[in-house]
């Protein structure tokens, strides 16, 4: 610490060391001085804008690296007369994972949801409507998730996907 305030010329954070004569301790040499307080804590003003850059710089390329989603390679097939396959693939495209294990098994970090939302004029015939999963890895990993949907053709569903930790995204699909 002394050679850090020395190379930033700031010697006069260290008071030296006093004799005084405390009530507490009579008959007792008493010694006071050393480093003001927090000197090792906060840096000298004139280095905060540096720091801070430095420091936002890091934050930034951080926030790059989080978890994104993406749905992906979305397909409507027509099976039959007003039923259809729907198809797609939810993708982290950022390089770390949607959340991470320990997140996951604390259950502090919550799960990726997609989601199919469908009309009152439209019925779900396979597929759950909602899929919860702890996490996708960085990089590029996927999931794939399918619905068979009765609906109108023409007709539109809704697909969400996303989770706090990653933010969400809307799809709005035809059945074609």
């Amino acid at each position: 610490l002394w050679a850090w305030l020395q190379q930033t010329n700031q010697t006069d954070k260290f008071v030296e060391w006093t004799e005084i004569s405390h009530p507490d301790f009579p008959d007792t040499t008493v010694e006071v001085g050393g480093f003001q307080p927090y000197v090792s804590l906060n840096p000298p003003v004139d280095s905060l804008a540096g720091r801070a850059l430095r420091n936002t710089q890091f934050l930034v390329h951080l926030s790059q690296l989080l978890g994104r989603i993406s749905l992906e390679q979305i397909r409507v097939e027509n099976l039959h007369s007003n039923v259809y396959r729907i198809t797609v693939v939810a993708a982290n495209s950022g390089f770390l994972p949607t959340s991470s294990r320990l997140g996951a098994r604390n259950q502090w970090a919550p799960p990726v949801k997609v989601a199919l939302e469908l009309t009152e004029e439209q019925e779900l015939a396979s597929g759950r409507s909602v899929h919860l999963v702890d996490a996708i890895a960085g990089s590029g990993d996927t999931r794939e998730y399918q619905w068979v949907v009765i609906g109108e053709q023409g007709s539109r569903v809704t697909l969400t996907a996303g989770s706090p930790m990653t933010g969400s995204l809307r799809r709005t699909i035809e059945l074609r």
